[in-house]
């Protein structure tokens, strides 16, 4: 029988958080699990989920997918390669 998973708010990790951030664990009862970072940099709040389980599934919508892939496309600074892959990606986006 599931449960539901537990958040834990004081974990070990967070012992190691820089001073405008927060670490929390999270875990399920078939053992996977991970950690999220909150850190407040006073201008935007940044989350950052990491050392998860292999079997934790991390979801964003597809405006927030597409934003990262369009920055991710704004860094790469070969011409040639910057249109091939906005081609890919937009065949991608479409299918």
């Amino acid at each position: 029988m599931t449960r539901k998973p537990t958040v834990t708010t004081n974990p070990v990790a967070n012992r190691y958080a820089a001073a405008n951030e927060r670490i929390v664990e999270f875990s399920a009862s078939n053992g996977a699990g991970g950690l999220i970072s909150f850190n407040d940099t006073g201008e935007r709040l940044i989350v950052d989920i990491y050392n998860h389980s292999p079997n934790v599934v991390i979801r964003v919508t597809a405006h927030q997918a597409r934003e990262a892939l369009e920055r991710l496309v704004d860094r790469v600074e070969d011409l040639d390669l910057r249109t091939a892959f906005k081609a890919a990606l937009a065949e991608l986006l479409e299918g």
